[in-house]
């Protein structure tokens, strides 16, 4: 087993999607701002369900980072890191990348892969996508159970442990 974790195919926008996405994006920074991070969290996510994006996916971290949600906060900054265009402030991605480092050495990611392309992967019983998976996958130490299913295949299990730090 090897990983990342595959993310809904955006929406193509509308304007009642812009607007949807503007207001969830201001409601959700209010929230942050008051402390109010579960709210932000909320706004975020669903801003990110219509159209997902870097900037949108590093506020989601940074709310996640204070809700105590590591492992939520390390895929959201992995998807912003690797989606952020050329024109950002390299200040900003030093920033990131320097809090990637910090999560990542409290958690392991995980490689998932499979010889039948299209396979359903889960961990834990969460669904994380379809291989092949193209964001990274991470998980706090421990054991866990990683599934994966396709149509015609039998069911795959596999029990691994994670250590801290790891991949």
């Amino acid at each position: 087993l090897l990983g990342a974790l595959a993310l809904a195919p955006a929406i193509t926008p509308t304007a009642a999607h812009a607007d949807e996405v503007d207001d969830a994006f201001a409601a959700g920074k209010a929230a942050f701002k008051d402390g109010k991070y579960a709210d932000a969290e909320a706004h975020y996510e669903r801003a990110f369900k219509i159209r997902p994006s870097p900037d949108l996916a590093a506020n989601l971290a940074q709310t996640e980072i204070e809700l105590g949600k590591k492992v939520e906060a390390a895929e959201h900054l992995a998807y912003a890191l690797r989606l952020l265009p050329a024109t950002t402030k390299p200040e900003a991605r030093a920033a990131m990348e320097a809090t990637m480092k910090e999560l990542r050495a409290t958690l392991c990611q995980l490689k998932i892969t499979t010889s039948v392309p299209g396979a359903t992967i889960a961990l834990r019983g969460r669904t994380l996508g379809t291989t092949p998976l193209t964001d990274a996958v991470f998980a706090e130490q421990g054991q866990y159970k990683v599934t994966a299913t396709a149509p015609g295949y039998q069911l795959a299990e596999k029990d691994v442990f994670v250590s801290a730090g790891g991949e």
